[in-house]
């Protein structure tokens, strides 16, 4: 039988990473043999001498576990379930393209694990509820994969955890009440799955988060009007794409380092806090398809957001006259886009001074008036519409000034 050097190093530097073999589990794996005849190893394919699956399930093994082992490019199965491997989980394993069964559960005495990152790959099942036992772990980064099942609460007894990244599976249930115990947790990412329920309470009263999305999930409840005095280090908040209902909280303005507010499509309503102008540091402000009933007075305070580059208020139950302090926005507004809305009047001229605004959309308003020349000031414009709405006299020629337009849309 032939002999693939790659896997046989790969798999003899696993054996040498690991120091505890109370079974003998490894005793095979010598010059005596060849490789795909070492205990736990099977070799097959189209290939008969590279490794395909390699379990040593319950073998009583223990040490550390060998970055080599993501030199074993054939391999589809890894079961190193019930041993006692501690330290990291190597990220090389995430070069196994062709992995498709990963088990690690059940090594509970990596009571010094910090730091599980294994996003992005292939990974099925439910995650154990023994993942609670990594007491030392900081970061939890399972995000990108098809897991299934409930978040479990033994999560709750990871008290050093500072970052919660599992986005991107199929999880589902409701966020476990136990993840408000994590009073260190800055971080969390549950966004696209399909989580369900209310976020509990207790979660708004973790003072240390600064990032928090549960965007595209089935969330529902309101959010709690303290928010922002309870969780004054926001950086980033997304609550897009669930059926959340209540009233945006003006207290957002006391999280003074908020840069990112995402509360698109729910069912929110009542008015746009005109506080958060206070935001010195907004740089998104995103409220489209919700049920918001307003004038656009909140434009003015937000004139004092110097870094703003988005406002998206698309599809809303706003009505009233564009205010001209519009222009007076922050030279890094980039898109603002407020379709489908009762904005009536004509377009205030000062927004041709927003030089840096790539995308405009006023369609489907109540408009009138000319299309105002100062939109050919608008040099950095990739995107113009203002169909459906009642303009009216010939299309300004400096709109020829435009020469970086690729959709441009005119009643």
């Amino acid at each position: 039988m032939q002999t693939n050097q790659t896997d046989r190093l790969a798999l003899i530097y696993f054996r040498h990473s690991v120091d505890e073999d109370p079974l003998g589990a490894l005793s095979s794996w010598n010059d005596s043999f060849h490789h795909c005849e070492w205990q736990g190893v099977i070799c097959g394919g189209r290939y008969p001498e590279r490794v395909v699956s390699l379990n040593l399930m319950s073998k009583g093994l223990g040490g550390l576990l060998s970055p080599h082992v993501g030199n074993l490019s054939f391999l589809r199965s890894l079961v190193l379930q019930n041993n006692s491997f501690c330290g990291e989980i190597p990220q090389s394993i995430g070069h196994l393209f062709h992995l498709r069964h990963l088990v690690l559960s059940d090594n509970s005495s990596c009571s010094n694990l910090e730091f599980l990152d294994l996003i992005n790959n292939q990974l099925v099942g439910k995650i154990p509820d023994e993942i609670g036992s990594l007491s030392m772990l900081h970061t939890l980064g399972l995000a990108i994969n098809s897991l299934a099942g409930s978040i479990p609460h033994s999560i709750g007894n990871l008290s050093q955890l500072y970052t919660l990244s599992l986005m991107t599976n199929g999880l589902q249930g409701e966020i476990p009440k136990t993840l408000s115990k994590l009073h260190g947790l800055r971080f969390v990412q549950l966004m696209n799955n399909q989580l369900t329920g209310e976020i509990p309470l207790a979660i708004f009263n973790m003072s240390n988060i600064f990032y928090f999305c549960v965007s595209n999930n089935q969330l529902r409840g309101s959010i709690p009007p303290y928010i922002g005095d309870t969780l004054p280090s926001l950086f980033y908040l997304d609550f897009f794409s669930n059926f959340f209902t209540g009233v945006i909280p003006p207290s957002l303005s006391n999280a003074s380092g908020l840069q990112y507010i995402y509360y698109d499509n729910n069912s929110f309503h009542g008015l746009i806090p005109a506080n958060l102008g206070r935001l010195k540091a907004l740089r998104v402000i995103s409220l489209t398809s919700n049920e918001l009933r307003d004038d656009f007075n909140f434009i003015t305070p937000l004139t004092n957001c110097s870094r703003l580059e988005v406002i998206q208020l698309d599809s809303n139950f706003l009505e009233g006259l564009l205010p001209d302090s519009i222009g007076n926005l922050s030279n890094s507004v980039r898109v603002i886009s407020m379709s489908s809305i009762t904005m009536y009047g004509t377009i205030p001229p000062g927004i041709g001074n927003l030089f840096n605004l790539s995308y405009l959309d006023l369609s489907n308003n109540l408009l009138g008036g000319r299309v105002p020349s100062c939109i050919g000031a608008l040099h950095n414009l990739h995107a113009l519409s203002l169909s459906g709405n009642m303009l009216t006299g010939e299309i300004p020629s400096s709109i020829g000034n435009l020469t970086l337009m690729n959709r441009f849309y005119l009643p």
